[in-house]
């Protein structure tokens, strides 16, 4: 048997909706996700935060359909899947709810996982996630009494402030390969290290590794976290390419019926360029507007 789903010519992008119902009725949205399409046209991963809708939209819509459960005595965990694109007619963009699934998903654990790690501060009302940390400045101090022969030299840290910056983080979801297990663990951790597929945990950012109970189940998931939806693309791509060369040196052949790491590595590729391309148009933009201030700040003293 098989499933035929109709696809929308102008696609924009894939949005779930992470949301729980309380015994009570009230509903509370708990994230909200883009998903990381694969050329099958299916969910490879997500990333955070989503740019394919207006947050408003999504919210409205994701409390219409838990207030739908409720009233089939539906409560918990549910995960809504919507497909934004446009009309064709006028260009405005539309929103479709493709698919539910009543229970907790991973891509709902990887956003709980993200904040933990980061101390990030969700705002319901408006889907933003606000990451603090506190920037530690340096200082070097001597220890010792002038009569001593030798001053041991003391290095210290202090607060100088705290800064904030957005939640951006991608999630490979389970990447599932049946020769995983072949990967001596220590050595291929060790790998990532010096390749620097690691947490900080001062700035809050690097990799996390989703593992399931251990290796030997054949599944590993990352969850790359950084300040700047580029640099998650970035690190996801380095991540799943690191994991696929590993498992080319360990002659591990598959068949596509067990494995998804390509099909994610695609993904992550995609993904990866436009993030490039979208960089590049927002630096071109505000170089024009800093010249064009700049030619305005020029005429304005000319005219003086």
């Amino acid at each position: 048997g098989c499933c035929i789903e109709a696809v929308p010519a102008d696609v924009v992008g894939g949005v779930t909706a992470n949301v729980f119902v309380e015994p009570d009725g009230t509903a509370r949205l708990q994230s909200v996700q883009q998903q990381i399409s694969s050329p099958q046209y299916t969910c490879a991963g997500v990333v955070h935060p989503q740019t394919s809708a207006p947050f408003e939209a999504i919210r409205d819509a994701a409390m219409s359909i838990a207030g739908a459960a409720f009233r089939k005595k539906i409560t918990g965990y549910i995960s809504v899947d919507f497909v934004v694109f446009r009309r064709p007619d006028n260009r405005a963009l539309r929103m479709w709810a493709v698919d539910v699934e009543l229970r907790i998903t991973n891509c709902a654990l990887a956003h709980s996982l993200a904040m933990l790690t980061t101390g990030a501060q969700y705002d319901h009302e408006t889907g933003h996630c606000i990451v603090r940390t506190r920037q530690q400045q340096l200082g070097a101090s001597s220890a010792g009494g002038a009569g001593d022969v030798s001053v041991a030299s003391v290095t210290t840290t202090s607060e100088v402030g705290e800064t904030t910056r957005p939640l951006c983080y991608a999630y490979s979801g389970v990447l599932h390969h049946p020769f995983i297990s072949a990967l001596r663990h220590a050595a291929f951790f060790s790998l990532c290290k010096q390749r620097g597929l690691s947490f900080d945990v001062h700035t809050r950012t690097g990799v996390v590794y989703h593992l399931v109970d251990v290796l030997l189940c054949n599944c590993l998931g990352f969850l790359c976290i950084a300040g700047s939806f580029h640099q998650c693309a970035g690190m996801l791509l380095d991540s799943v390419d690191f994991l696929q060369q590993q498992l080319n040196a360990a002659n591990a052949s598959h068949t596509e019926g067990a494995c998804n790491v390509n099909a994610l590595l695609t993904a992550a590729r995609n993904m990866a360029q436009k993030a490039a391309v979208e960089r590049r148009r927002q630096i071109g933009q505000q170089q024009q507007q800093q010249q064009q201030h700049a030619s305005q700040s020029f005429a304005s003293t000319t005219r003086r």
